[in-house]
């Protein structure tokens, strides 16, 4: 079973796959790890 977190990061890894290029997959994942981090641990 799935969480919504895990839901939603592998519906944005699979969209990114399709739609970014290699060089923008990196900077967009750790652009969505401290967006998590932000949400999780505020302040």
């Amino acid at each position: 079973i799935f969480s919504v977190e895990e839901h939603q990061g592998a519906l944005i890894r699979s969209y990114i796959s399709k739609t970014m290029t290699c060089q923008d997959i990196p900077f967009l994942s750790q652009l969505w790890l401290t967006y998590w981090s932000k949400v999780k641990h505020p302040g």
